[in-house]
């Protein structure tokens, strides 16, 4: 069994924080001072659990925290990475814009995987959000969005198919429903109502963004209306924290 480094007793100037604390102001250091860059790979979890002096479980703590605050990416079956600069969405939640939109003012290459368009019975919450009955036909469109080749959110809209039909769908998608509209010019997209909550992932969203199960994920809910304030979209988009951020202008 593996030793670990003993906990401090406060007296003498000793640090009496939790191990796990102290571990992993001691991991952020060697990423800091290691000569470790964004993407780099990290020693495998016996190397660096050794390097620390603690165990694979207090590592496993770590890691999670700092996966959570951005600092890392754990990729299933890959390894743990140095992470890249949060791709901050500049535009903020005021603003009624794409993804794909905030990320062309970056000169982000924005790109689509695991496109799915198809006709479903609208399920209970889609049809009360949407103001329509329940086993109405819509248009569901889910896919994983990813920024540089990064996954970066996991999307799912639904779409009235009275409103626009499962086959323009099928020709005029390009990885935004919002975008789609705008340039469709009907009907018209005036504003929406946004609700903004932390999730946990569970197996589906981890496996789509590459992420370990259970990892906070930042969850916008959202409708869409028209200018006479008809529901015309519901959405729900799944986004990693530590790749991308909003901010909130207030007034």
């Amino acid at each position: 069994m593996e030793q670990e480094v003993e906990e401090g007793s406060g007296r003498g100037g000793r640090d009496i924080r939790p191990l796990y604390m102290r571990a992993q102001d001691a991991l952020t250091q060697l990423l800091a001072k290691g000569g470790y860059r964004p993407g780099d790979k990290l020693p495998p979890e016996p190397e660096l659990a050794k390097q620390l002096g603690v165990s694979r479980a207090t590592l496993r703590e770590v890691l999670r925290a700092l996966e959570s605050q951005g600092i890392i990416v754990r990729r299933r079956g890959v390894g743990t990475f140095v992470n890249v600069p949060p791709i901050t969405v500049e535009g903020g939640l005021e603003v009624l814009e794409s993804l794909d939109e905030i990320m062309r003012r970056r000169n982000k290459v924005v790109r689509t995987r695991d496109l799915h368009i198809r006709l479903e019975a609208a399920l209970p919450k889609a049809a009360a959000r949407l103001g329509i009955p329940e086993g109405e036909s819509v248009v569901v469109i889910s896919r994983t969005r990813l920024v540089d080749d990064i996954p970066v959110a996991w999307m799912l809209d639904v779409i009235p198919a009275a409103l626009v039909p499962l086959e323009e769908v099928k020709l005029t998608f390009q990885g935004s429903l919002l975008d789609m509209l705008r340039r469709r010019g009907k009907p018209i997209v005036s504003y929406a109502y946004t609700n903004v909550l932390a999730v946990d992932a569970d197996t589906a969203l981890a496996r789509a963004l590459e992420v370990p199960e259970g990892q906070s994920l930042l969850f916008l809910e959202q409708v869409l209306y028209d200018e006479r304030s008809v529901p015309v979209a519901y959405e729900r988009h799944y986004f990693i924290p530590g790749l991308v951020r909003f901010h909130v202008i207030r007034k």
